[in-house]
């Protein structure tokens, strides 16, 4: 009698600890599997047999997807058939150039960025990456010409749809499209489906960087914005996601990677947030020092939570086991912006300006330290790449005092507004909470993040 598998549950996803080699624990329910690394990395994946012989699939990373997504992915790829599951057929003949549609091709592209097999020797995409390419595919590409064959497609016909796009949607729309459709066409020269690239010579309009830093007045705005609870009206934020937005102000890190913050990745007793590999942008570790006012907006978020026995600081509206998702914290940053008239101001912005200010005097922070505050890759050298993989704490200390100065500039900014910052609470008195909880840690007294 075949042995019968237990389904997976949340409280087991959740608690299950990594061993010294990758383990696997198969969903009695489904194909699904959950796939522990040694390093405590999770992640979804599903097995299907493809030409008698079993493959896996990679769906997501587990901090990402919940368990009843992960199973509604793998059965709409189980319906989806042999079309979801041919970028792991061996056979380069497997399809033609005669008989590939774009559609056709698409979904294998898709499949094979999920598995990661869309170039040779590549490294996975992000999870955010591959359903933004997704999304293109499905909104825009396969309703223009997705029945035609890869091999009648022409430069003319791609630049037509680029330049609509562009007139009727938005320049990133426009340009997520062609590079979707390079990428696709790409994977079909590889896999000798086609010769010839038609996205060659494709002009779409380029991603210009970003040059807003926000006004001293701004920040100001933004801080008492989003300072819980939000009042804006019309507009609902929840505490929790206001709150990451006031964090991403003082600690410079992306709103992304502070959104996935874990409770196991914190030592707030010696101030210090790692971010492990896989949550990070570079896929590099990232050991962040906490400034007083980190840690103070950190213990107010884990205090929020409504499941204590969840790993994740902020959690999920539904799954308390999972994080808050970027969209989230960037919808609702936009729908207060719209609110209160903002113009075009992104959180990302708050980044920017933090650097800027640690840039310039009387801060002075040299650039090589800034960009180790922001975990970008250096480029220093080979050996110093190396060395860093070794040093888990270079120049740590140099990072705090970076972090330090700018922690003393944004508190000289928000007392500009009526002279000081008074003291008190954060409008939570109407939640029944202790006002003296939420009072920012002075030097010597205590505040108020207002």
């Amino acid at each position: 009698m075949a042995r019968q598998r237990n389904e997976l549950t949340v409280k087991f996803c959740d608690s299950v600890r990594p061993s010294n080699k990758p383990k696997e624990y198969p969903d009695g329910k489904s194909s699904l599997a959950l796939r522990v690394s040694p390093s405590g990395a999770k992640t979804w994946t599903m097995r299907h047999r493809v030409n008698g012989k079993q493959k896996r699939f990679h769906l997501g990373n587990y901090s990402e997807i919940s368990l009843a997504s992960a199973r509604a992915e793998c059965m709409e790829i189980k319906l989806r058939g042999a079309s979801a599951l041919t970028p792991l057929i061996s056979n380069p003949v497997a399809l033609t150039a005669s008989g590939c549609t774009i559609a056709r091709l698409a979904d294998e592209y898709i499949a094979a960025c999920w598995a990661g097999r869309h170039k040779h020797k590549a490294r996975r995409k992000k999870d955010t990456t591959i359903k933004n390419e997704r999304t293109s595919v499905e909104q825009h590409i396969k309703p223009s010409f997705g029945e035609t064959l890869i091999d009648r497609v022409q430069r003319e016909t791609i630049q037509t749809l680029v330049d609509e796009l562009r007139d009727r949607v938005s320049d990133s729309a426009a340009r997520r499209a062609k590079q979707a459709l390079h990428a696709m066409y790409s994977y079909a020269i590889w896999n000798n489906y086609t010769a010839n690239n038609p996205c060659v010579y494709v002009f779409y309009p380029e991603a210009g960087s970003r040059k807003v830093v926000l006004s001293d007045e701004q920040l100001r705005t933004i801080w008492e914005a989003f300072t819980p609870p939000v009042k804006v009206p019309g507009v609902a934020v929840s505490d929790s996601v206001a709150l990451s937005i006031l964090i991403a102000m003082v600690t410079v890190q992306r709103i992304g990677e502070i959104l996935r913050m874990r409770v196991s990745d914190l030592d707030l007793e010696n101030s210090v947030w790692t971010i492990p590999p896989h949550l990070t942008k570079n896929n590099a570790e990232h050991l962040v020092p906490l400034s007083p006012l980190a840690v103070h907006l950190i213990k107010l978020a884990i205090a929020l939570r409504k499941d204590a026995s969840s790993d994740a600081v902020f959690q999920g509206r539904r799954n308390k086991k999972i994080s808050v998702t970027t969209q989230a914290a960037t919808r609702a940053f936009g729908r207060v912006k719209k609110a209160l008239s903002w113009g075009d101001i992104r959180i990302h912005d708050e980044r920017r300006t933090a650097t800027t200010h640690m840039a310039k005097p009387p801060l002075r922070v040299l650039p090589f330290i800034l960009s180790k505050v922001l975990n970008h890759l250096s480029d220093t050298g080979g050996a110093a790449r190396v060395t860093s993989v070794y040093n888990r704490w270079e120049y740590f200390d140099e990072k705090k005092e970076a972090l330090d100065k700018w922690e003393a500039r944004l508190r000289d900014i928000l007392t500009l507004r009526q002279g000081a910052i008074d003291s008190g609470s954060l409008r939570l008195e109407a939640r029944q909470v202790s006002p003296g909880r939420w009072a920012v840690p002075e030097t010597g007294a205590e505040g108020s993040l207002r």
